[in-house]
């Protein structure tokens, strides 16, 4: 999917106060006694715990904030805290998405946050570094940066992100566009020691040997004394003798983040060079050029024989080696990459400018599956056991769930049909999910298809682009047929425009309004259709529905009275239920999805994949 039409801030608000009012306005209770932050670890090797998700299992959850998220999901315990372009500080339930509080930081943040068992610290775009308390969200202490240093020259481009803070040797320190490196003390805001660059630091500073690593906008990597902040080296890269004018882009500073180990620092730069230093003495051990200069923008992650990363406009990802910088693997990319990877069991992960997330075989490259977000991705992806989190540029943070399996996934169009649906896109509907890998299927197909489902008990999909369905899978007089039967074995189905059997067409597609049967759907489904009618009404969205991927208002069609055995993921102007799941005994997100709606623009369809990609946690 690609885009997302966004959530008031108002709404989002409202939900963030439902659930403080429900009780839930903190986090539960962690064991979690270790520090959380970007990149996993305070040497940000971009290591996460758990097997990650190899298989691609669908959508968790997906909460809206009101903008871009370029921030980093840290997971602490049972909680995710993420900042937003819209200035604020979510702390959200990593298992179903459920908003704990919200934290007003007054600017944009895109930092990640550093979580300890009592406070989230964070750095905003108004030059604030904050701590604020983990358990309630209200703030502790802040602390004012300098003024930016100004540019070497004179451009801003792509300055979005802001330091992140690391956690170590009872510190937190963090940059600042002030171009001054800061280690506080966390409970007390003081000021423990603090070291100038040349330039803003916009990297996040990683800690390792006793030393910090920290890189600059003046193009320069420093390591300073982790105690006392005393300058023990520093590196000037290539970028730092060449004029950014003479290119028309910075080709100097450095935004990527350092990643350190007992004998080397990586790290990329915007002089288009991706660097391998020596830990302890700041040499060179090799660099690798990226395509025409392209910057290296994305932070490492690194292992025993290899460093992964991105390039920006050369739009790729590779894998080289720690012993010597060549090349073991690369993939293109729709976008450019500026997410950097998370590891976790055998995978990496990363999202892309197109809105991409991708799974890939960390020894080889090879993708496992990926997920379409509706904005380009900034973030980083954090990954907490099976379970992929990260944000995008649509103003959302998405949890992609892992599973035994892969999500079976299936989408029906049958040519012999298509002049009696009245799904006006159906055939870009049946194209927007091939392209994403479902199945097509049509009418000597979809049988077998669920029989097989029935029979592996997979987890699986279909969509019915067409609001018909050949009698051998869906018959008004039984409740019997293949369809239902799919449905009781925990498949799931999402359908469009007229419910099905209630309407048939003729075979020139014609339809009479005396051939309308309101009771047939009933046996199928157990659902009553009685209020049903074909006038369409302004639908919105419930706060179920916006759980599911559902966003803005629509004209609705066919309707359904609320009844309990429903859940109601939208409403038309009369309360009916203009778009509804019943569930069939099967895990949560599956059973019988109707939505309807005849029109399906590329900004509903994207919404219709995350619909149908729905699988929260029991």
């Amino acid at each position: 999917m690609q885009s997302f039409a966004q959530r008031s801030v108002a709404l989002a608000l409202a939900t963030v106060f439902f659930g403080i009012f429900s009780g839930c306005e903190k986090p539960p209770h962690s064991e979690t006694s270790q520090p959380a932050m970007f990149r996993g670890d305070a040497a940000h090797s971009g290591h996460y715990s758990g097997d990650g998700a190899e298989h691609y299992g669908g959508l968790l959850w997906r909460v809206e904030t009101g903008g871009p998220v370029r921030s980093s999901p840290t997971v602490f315990g049972d909680a995710l805290y993420v900042g937003s372009g819209d200035g604020q500080l979510y702390a959200i339930d990593r298992k179903n998405g459920a908003i704990h509080w919200v934290f007003d930081a007054g600017a944009g943040i895109a930092s990640s946050p550093a979580v300890t068992a009592d406070l989230v610290f964070i750095a905003s775009a108004g030059g604030i570094f904050l701590a604020v308390e983990r358990a309630t969200g209200h703030e502790r202490w802040r602390h004012q940066f300098g003024a930016d240093v100004p540019l070497a020259w004179g451009r801003a481009s792509g300055d979005y992100y802001h330091s992140s803070a690391v956690l170590g040797n009872g510190m937190v320190i963090v940059g600042g566009g002030d171009g001054v490196l800061y280690a506080f003390d966390p409970g007390s805001g003081t000021v423990r020691w603090k070291f100038s660059t040349g330039g803003r630091i916009r990297s996040s500073p990683a800690i390792a040997n006793n030393l910090v690593y920290a890189a600059s906008f003046d193009g320069k990597v420093y390591a300073l004394d982790l105690t006392t902040g005393a300058l023990r080296w520093s590196y000037a890269t290539t970028g730092v003798t060449l004029n950014s004018a003479d290119f028309g882009f910075d080709r100097r500073s450095i935004q990527s983040s350092p990643a350190a180990t007992s004998t080397s620092v990586y790290v990329g730069s915007r002089d288009g060079n991706f660097y391998a230093l020596d830990a302890q003495g700041g040499t060179l051990r090799w660099k690798v050029a990226h395509d025409d200069g392209s910057w290296s923008i994305s932070s490492p992650a690194v292992d025993d024989s290899l460093v992964y990363g991105g390039s920006s406009d050369a739009h790729f990802f590779h894998a080289l080696r720690v012993s010597d910088g060549s090349q073991r693997w690369r993939v293109t990319t729709p976008g450019s990459v500026w997410s950097s990877p998370a590891r976790a069991g055998r995978m990496v992960y990363f999202g892309d400018g197109s809105g991409m997330v991708h799974a890939v075989d960390a020894a080889t490259g090879a993708e496992r599956w990926n997920y379409r977000t509706g904005g380009g991705i900034s973030s980083s992806p954090a990954v907490e056991g099976n379970v992929v989190y990260v944000g995008s540029g649509d103003g959302a943070v998405y949890a992609i769930r892992g599973g035994d399996q892969d999500l079976e996934r299936a989408v029906f169009w049958d040519s012999t049909m298509s002049a009696g649906t009245m799904v006006r896109d159906a055939s870009a509907v049946r194209d927007a999910l091939h392209d994403r890998g479902y199945h097509l299927l049509d009418a000597r197909t979809v049988g077998g298809w669920m029989t097989a489902r029935i029979a592996d008990r997979h987890p699986s999909v279909v969509v019915f682009a067409q609001d018909q369905a050949p009698a051998a899978i869906a018959s008004a007089a039984s409740d019997t047929v293949l369809l239902r039967r799919y449905l009781d074995a925990g498949g799931k189905v999402v359908w469009l425009g007229i419910p099905p059997t209630m309407w048939p067409a003729e075979k020139n597609g014609d339809r009479s309004y005396s051939t309308i049967n309101w009771t047939s759907p009933r046996t199928i489904l157990s659902v009553d259709f009685g209020e049903a009618q074909f006038d369409r009404y302004g639908a919105r969205v419930t706060a179920e529905g916006h759980r599911w991927g559902l966003s803005g208002w629509w004209q609705s069609v066919w309707a359904v009275g609320v009844d309990s055995g429903l859940t109601v993921l939208a409403t038309d102007e009369n309360g009916r239920a203009a778009a509804w799941e019943r569930s069939f005994g099967g895990p949560p997100g599956t059973g019988f999805v109707q939505l309807g709606r005849y029109d399906w623009p590329s900004g509903a369809l994207r919404q219709l994949i995350a619909i149908a990609e729905y699988r929260p946690s029991s």
